[in-house]
């Protein structure tokens, strides 16, 4: 949770001024819009210190849910809300992670490609290691005129 309410704030606070001070990026990872919306707030009062990084996650585990192009486009619509836009990369769960992340980089983010999220090539085979993924989201992003 960013910036959590009552007690823990303060342990979040104390966490954004020892990180900055050692020069160290947080990396906020959000699985809604309304958690890039609540980021984008705390950065704006000065309770989240910038520059920000943001790792957009559409889909989940459980219950599972496959997420679409449709979802990514939610977190960058909330995005909209940072005076300054963040540093980005989107990973997502299921067969779709493939054309949300071709999206993410069409839309100037960077893509996260990994068995953590998903396990299937974009035509729902299992794929049998990480190299398979990444070699997929190389292959797409070429067609896409993303470079490579």
């Amino acid at each position: 949770m960013v910036v959590p309410n009552g007690a823990r704030r303060g342990k979040a606070d104390r966490f954004y001024r020892w990180a900055t001070g050692e020069g160290i990026a947080v990396q906020h990872i959000l699985y809604a819009p309304s958690d890039v919306e609540r980021l984008a707030r705390h950065v704006a009062t000065g309770r989240v210190p910038g520059p920000v990084q943001s790792l957009y996650v559409p889909g989940r585990y459980a219950p599972p849910e496959d997420g679409t192009v449709g979802h990514l486009r939610s977190f960058l619509d909330a995005a909209r809300h940072f005076t300054d836009p963040p540093d980005w990369a989107a990973c997502a769960f299921g067969r779709n992670e493939t054309a949300c992340l071709v999206q993410a980089v069409k839309a100037g983010g960077k893509a996260r490609i990994g068995f953590e999220n998903n396990l299937e090539g974009a035509d729902g085979s299992p794929a049998t290691d990480n190299a398979q993924r990444v070699a997929e989201l190389k292959l797409a992003l070429s067609r896409a005129g993303c470079g490579f």
